[in-house]
């Protein structure tokens, strides 16, 4: 399982966590799945409520589409895309792997 533990409060009527929350979270769970094996899901946790999030089909191939999204634009593609859809990956010192 991974947990992604953020420094910053979610508002209680929020029924899921930040977007790019949570792809940071799919990331961290990809690292997990190709260094320990199978990862069901894992947890974005913010300092007042987490949220769990399935590791499954649809969050793989949204994670895949974002970092093929990010290549092209690595290469100077002119990408004409919403600011909602793009996450940006940074070095995150709060991702805990629990296997």
């Amino acid at each position: 399982m991974v947990i992604e533990v953020k420094s910053k409060f979610i508002p209680k009527n929020q029924r899921s966590p930040y977007p790019g929350d949570r792809m940071q979270l799919a990331a961290s769970m990809k690292l997990a799945e190709r260094h320990f094996g199978r990862v069901k899901g894992g947890y974005v946790s913010y300092k007042n409520r987490s949220f769990y999030v399935r590791w499954n089909w649809f969050l793989k191939r949204e994670l895949l589409k974002t970092i093929q999204l990010m290549e092209r634009a690595e290469e100077g593609e002119q990408l004409k895309v919403h600011a909602k859809k793009i996450s940006v990956f940074l070095v995150c010192t709060g991702t805990v792997f629990v296997k």
